[in-house]
């Protein structure tokens, strides 16, 4: 349930759910003395509604500010526009509107900026009620606001996805052409169609494309998956808990996303602001004492990696001894495997829902504390040549 002061969510996976969660806050509310607002609340199940002035539709997986919020700050700009004078507090408000917006679509803080820039040189921070005229500092931004093309409109949203990535790159080249003109511009997509080469011919810029699988481009894609990405799954977070707990603390999760990241600093596959770096295979590991948990697919290349840029690493990955990647791993251990227990929630993912991995078992996952250090890994070999054979211990749910 999410609230914000007396404006309450209650989201559930069914409508019978929603339907008990809305009796509940509703007795809630009652038995607290509050009155609820019922001519304001929406109390049937919906899919498509509106919370704190934005339009969630989870139909087309969309997220929009409401008419009247848009209503509201075009009005006020155009008049402004108008007028070529404003108070500061007038000004505020404006901003207020921008930095709202810009929650939805960034480029809103884009033409904030300008704004904010000159009312730091000219007013003192004490008169409210000050008048400032409008010159090109504001009026030009303003203008290319409520020109700009800053949303998908809805005949345009009805567009095959191939369709709506080519008309992106098109709108990005032209907004940027003063600045990318006469240069090479490396584009990251998952659609390898996309080609805007007689443009590109006019104003001398030089196209590459980096093709992204869409099973890598998790965060571009999730809203429009309706079914679990295989090579997204993450740990039960208990589970997990105990393993970052077993070798010291490593520093960050190298192979995640905001989705299923276990630390709060993680190297995504795609660009991300919340991300430290993107593309952890193009990164430097030396020195570093990460955690990783990914695809098996890559485990050729990052044992590799590991081996060329010393560094610790704690591993989630198979157990699978038939594997050319497996003699590699073991070379690198520094402790004996601890094997995962095997309950029925132990990955999942969340994207548009929670899904849970129907067979975990089949994954056979250990964790492995490996390390590039040649030092490390002989002294480790040169322990079990005095003891006992290599085994793996058992990791127990536990709880916290």
């Amino acid at each position: 349930m999410h609230n914000y002061l007396d404006d309450w969510l209650i989201p559930e996976t069914s409508q019978t759910a929603c339907l008990v969660g809305v009796e509940f806050v509703i007795d809630m509310i009652l038995r607290l003395g509050f009155i609820p607002n019922c001519v304001k609340s929406e109390l049937v199940p919906t899919q498509v509604f509106s919370y704190l002035g934005v339009v969630f539709n989870l139909v087309e997986a969309s997220v929009l500010p409401t008419d009247s919020r848009l209503h509201n700050f075009m009005m006020l700009a155009q008049r402004l526009l108008v007028e070529q004078s404003a108070s500061v507090c007038t000004l505020h408000v404006l901003i207020g509107h921008l930095e709202s917006l810009a929650a939805m679509n960034v480029r809103f803080r884009q033409f904030k900026r300008p704004l904010q820039w000159h009312l730091s040189r000219v007013w003192d921070g004490l008169s409210w009620d000050l008048v400032i005229p409008l010159g090109p500092w504001f009026i030009l931004p303003i203008q290319k606001c409520l020109v700009d093309k800053w949303m998908w409109t809805p005949s345009e949203r009805s567009c095959h996805i191939n369709l709506l990535e080519m008309e992106a790159v098109h709108r990005a080249c032209l907004h940027f052409r003063t600045v990318i003109r006469h240069r090479r511009i490396l584009l990251r997509l998952d659609n390898t169609s996309v080609e805007i080469l007689e443009w590109c011919d006019d104003w001398g810029v030089v196209l590459s494309a980096k093709h992204i699988p869409s099973s890598v481009d998790v965060l571009a894609d999730s809203l429009s998956h309706r079914s679990p990405v295989q090579t997204e799954w993450m740990l039960h977070r208990t589970v997990d808990y105990r393993v970052l707990q077993l070798w010291g603390s490593p520093q960050l999760d190298m192979f995640a996303t905001r989705l299923n990241s276990q630390l709060s600093v993680f190297v995504s596959p795609v660009t991300d602001p919340l991300a430290l770096e993107y593309d952890a295979l193009s990164m430097d590991w030396t020195g570093l004492d990460f955690y990783a948990f990914h695809p098996p697919v890559l485990l050729g290349k990052v044992l590799a990696k590991i081996r060329q840029q010393p560094c610790r690493v704690t591993l989630v990955a198979p157990s699978w001894a038939a594997q050319a990647w497996f003699p590699p791993l073991l070379s690198l251990l520094v402790q004996e495997p601890v094997r995962l227990p095997l309950i029925p929630d132990l990955l999942n993912q969340r994207l548009c829902r929670t899904e849970w991995h129907p067979k975990p078992e089949v994954f056979r996952l250990h964790a492995w504390w490996l390390s590039g250090f040649p030092s490390e890994t002989e002294a480790f070999l040169n322990g079990l040549q005095t003891s006992s054979p290599l085994r793996s211990a058992s990791l127990r749910r536990g709880s916290t």
